[in-house]
């Protein structure tokens, strides 16, 4: 048997999502020294580029700090496997959103060792800070050649037939699609999080966008992002515009994607129920009663978004203990105050956002015109 042979071999035999995600995050070193190789080489060998003008789709990684877990070694490795059909091209960028330095550095070594064959753009603002940030960016940034764009999170593994069947959505007229994600712990074991999710979901008889593992149709999104630029606009919203405008949401149970569920892993049955519930009560603001969409506002929001909750209290400085005390009565002029903050706090955001997706164009444009 010939050496190409015994490597095309070696190469076909891929680790299952779930697989993956076990080894890696078991022992991330090991799996990065003996996967590392074969990732390189499926990226030179598939329809990938770094070129924005020769892709016509892309899909952004959002990532964070803990680079050290092993999460994003999995989530390469899956991408590096994926099955993409004769008509795409494939363009990857990670959006290292407010990491810190060492985590930035230990990123573009990783990505170094396998030939760099994704865009690392290092974004820092701490006035930005929440994850539907990156996501703005990212998609502020796609050249018009880029039809359709996919969103994976950092820690959230997908499968090889992912792209198939996420663009054949696409291709039928749908104009978002989005999968599943299994959720495990530290050991690889999938957690009751995922079965009590699955089911709340099947009860609401529709499908929630998840942005860690969606496609999109990128003009629509991009309208929606555009003009929403700065804001807190983050899955829920997303849905919940797209829904106003006509758009198409297809769940697609063939990419059905593993993720890390470690912070729910040791939760009783009745934490993870209301840590759903309360979940979904703040995806789709037009579900909500006053009281709920109140504490939306002013709790759910800030746990993702810090800046907004110090920016309210720059307004109102005793509105979180006269709340939690039962002082506030009137919860018809409260949600009034809070709308008006939300609406302030995005509307401070949306110059700072164009500022920055100005410069990184201007940086990346000229790193370009260097390497020609």
């Amino acid at each position: 048997m010939s050496e190409t042979a015994s490597a095309e071999i070696l190469r076909n035999k891929t680790l299952k999502p779930i697989e993956a995600f076990k080894q890696s995050i078991n022992n991330p070193k090991k799996f990065w020294e003996k996967y590392s190789n074969d990732i390189k080489q499926n990226f030179h060998e598939g329809r990938f580029t770094i070129n924005d003008k020769d892709a016509n789709t892309a899909i952004i990684i959002p990532v964070h700090n803990d680079i050290e877990k092993g999460h994003l070694q999995a989530v390469l490795y899956a991408l590096s496997q994926l099955k993409i059909p004769e008509n795409k091209t494939i363009k990857i960028y990670i959006i290292s959103h407010n990491s810190e330095d060492d985590q930035n550095k230990k990123l573009e070594e990783m990505l170094e060792s396998i030939g760099n064959p994704v865009e690392l753009i290092i974004y820092n603002n701490q006035n930005l800070r929440g994850p539907s940030y990156p996501i703005q960016l990212g998609v502020s940034i796609l050249p018009d050649n880029i039809e359709e764009v996919g969103f994976i999170d950092d820690d959230t593994v997908i499968p090889p037939d992912w792209l198939i069947n996420m663009s054949e959505a696409i291709k039928n007229d749908y104009d978002i699609a989005v999968g599943r994600r299994i959720y495990l712990n530290k050991k690889g074991e999938e957690i009751p999080y995922s079965k009590i999710k699955k089911a709340f979901e099947l009860f609401y008889k529709k499908p929630k966008l998840i942005m860690g593992n969606s496609y999109f149709r990128l003009e629509n999104l991009k309208e929606i992002i555009k003009y929403h630029l700065g804001g807190m606009i983050d899955d829920g919203f997303i849905e919940e515009r797209s829904r106003e405008r006509g758009h198409k949401l297809r769940l697609i149970e063939l990419a059905t994607a593993v993720s890390d569920g470690q912070k729910y892993a040791n939760f009783t049955p009745f934490e993870l129920t209301k840590a759903i519930l309360d979940r979904i009560k703040g995806i789709g603001l037009g579900m909500m009663n006053t009281k709920i969409h109140i504490e939306f506002l002013l709790f759910f929001l800030p746990s993702y978004y810090p800046n907004f909750r110090k920016f309210i209290e720059s307004r109102y400085p005793n509105i979180y203990e006269d709340y939690t005390r039962g002082k506030i009565k009137d919860l018809g002029e409260l949600y009034k105050q809070l709308e008006e903050c939300y609406r302030n706090f995005n509307e401070i955001n949306k110059p700072i956002m164009q500022k920055d997706i100005e410069e990184i164009q201007r940086v990346r444009a000229l790193r370009e015109k260097n390497l020609s």
